[in-house]
């Protein structure tokens, strides 16, 4: 189905914002379950264990189950046992023919934490704190994607068993970057995406979930960002997108209605540029690094 992307304006002004946003949305009630996710840190790549709701009989996964479950906001999700996580991954070093390096994260907020923490030790110089593989990388980009059930489709996402579908990040998720040189306007980026399907403009929902987010960055950073669709001057200018006291005015079912034609029109827009887009990833390949210092 592809996503729907949305992010934040202005795009965070330094690394130290970019990595409160990302932990503090994490911990919030927005996110109920965290899925698969990995970091990409300088030709080193952090990776969790997968998650496979399919699987919770297979001998190779766990369900997890339990308070300490319930904290980590990996409650009722069957993953990959760590020993045969820690192997797989080990293997896929073995096996690799490009120069990135693959190693082992925990799951859940614990491993989110760990590698945000990593993050920063690395800028701070802190190689004491810091595991072998880390200890000596300049951090010039990294890319956190992490897959998500948010707290508005959780119970649309479970299972009749409890569990969830395979949560690897292709729609609802998380990510952050940081590049330098800039590829945009800033180093500094986050969005946070939806499964997207046709009509999800008119679901009221959306724009609750879109607020949720906003109250984090209010109580962050109080008047700075603004949480938003990746689309929003379009869907300012056709009138759907309105705010009061921060927070956006959902549309009545018959300004819906009124609206429906135009935001048809802007959903095939997006969908086509959506598809182009991937193309265009596809022929761009990876990115060249850049030597630079990071500054929290």
């Amino acid at each position: 189905m592809g996503a729907l992307q949305n992010t934040i304006y202005p795009d965070p002004e330094s690394l130290d914002h970019l990595l409160q946003i990302l932990l503090s949305v994490c911990e919030s009630e927005i996110v109920s379950v965290i899925g698969q996710f990995n970091l990409f840190l300088d030709g080193i790549t952090l990776e969790s264990p997968r998650v496979e709701a399919t699987n919770y009989m297979n001998p190779n996964y766990e369900l997890q189950i339990g308070k300490e479950a319930l904290q980590n906001k990996i409650l009722n999700l069957t993953i990959e046992k760590e020993e045969l996580a820690r192997e797989r991954i080990h293997v896929k070093n073995m096996k690799s023919l490009s120069s990135t390096e693959f190693y082992y994260i925990e799951p859940g907020l614990e491993g989110i934490r760990k590698a945000l923490n990593y993050i920063k030790w690395v800028c701070e110089h802190k190689e004491d704190q810091l595991p072998e593989y880390l200890k000596n990388i300049e951090l010039t980009q990294f890319s956190f994607s992490i897959g998500v059930v948010w707290k508005m489709y959780e119970e649309h996402s479970k299972y009749p068993n409890g569990t969830f579908d395979n949560l690897g990040g292709e729609a609802d998720s998380i990510t952050a970057t940081y590049n330098y040189p800039p590829t945009v306007d800033t180093p500094f980026n986050f969005w946070f995406g939806n499964e997207y399907h046709h009509g999800i403009y008119g679901d009221k929902n959306y724009l609750i979930h879109i607020d949720m987010v906003q109250t984090v960055l209010d109580n962050l950073f109080p008047g700075k960002y603004e949480a938003d669709p990746c689309d929003r001057d379009d869907l300012i200018k056709i009138g759907y997108l309105r705010r009061e006291n921060r927070r956006h005015i959902i549309p009545k079912r018959e300004e819906f209605f009124k609206l429906k034609e135009k935001l048809d029109e802007l959903e095939l827009e997006k969908s086509q540029k959506y598809r182009a887009t991937i193309k265009q990833h596809i022929s761009n390949g990876s990115q060249s690094k850049h030597n630079n210092k990071c500054n929290l």
